[in-house]
């Protein structure tokens, strides 16, 4: 009985041992650090980082899509962090003020100012935080991907294209 229960013992154990986590590991990998416009805006300064607007509501398919297939990502995700700062933007629901250029705006009326009329939409900023472009609706994670490091790369300001970026992405370093 004793032995049986010594085998059942370490049988559980090293079974366990198999299923954990490994130590180091990062629970939050393929996770987006998100920040409230405030907080991400200051930080993007500090930083000297481009940041990335995502305007979303609880009620769009196509937001929680960009979330589960896009923002889920781990190569996303872990570029995104490394060289943006990623805002988060509920208009619905945020009334945090968007300071651009002297002028400050609800996010809603921000929305309207640049033009966009749906949702999700994804803004880009330079490091200067300037406005550079919208990116309306859902955009599937390659694409997604290549305006990332498009944007990144700085291609907008040597007049290149995203469509040549797309095919030949030594374009840009030249």
């Amino acid at each position: 009985m004793l032995k049986k229960t010594l085998l059942l013992t370490f049988i559980f154990i090293a079974f366990s041992c198999s299923n954990s986590t490994p130590s180091g590991s990062n629970k939050n990998a393929g996770a987006v650090k998100w920040y409230g416009v405030q907080e991400g805006m200051d930080l993007a300064k500090k930083e000297g980082k481009g940041v990335i607007m995502f305007f979303y509501t609880d009620w769009c398919i196509y937001c929680k899509m960009m979330d589960a297939e896009v923002f889920s990502d781990v190569m996303i995700s872990s570029f995104m962090n490394e060289n943006f700062i990623n805002i988060k933007i509920n208009p619905e629901k945020s009334r945090e003020t968007i300071s651009v250029m002297g002028q400050s705006f609800t996010p809603m009326n921000f929305m309207g100012e640049i033009g966009a009329t749906g949702f999700p939409t994804t803004m880009f900023w330079d490091k200067n935080q300037k406005p550079l472009t919208v990116l309306p609706g859902y955009t599937d994670k390659d694409r997604f991907l290549s305006v990332l490091k498009y944007i990144k790369d700085d291609c907008f300001t040597k007049k290149i294209s995203l469509e040549e970026y797309m095919t030949d992405t030594s374009k840009c370093l030249k």
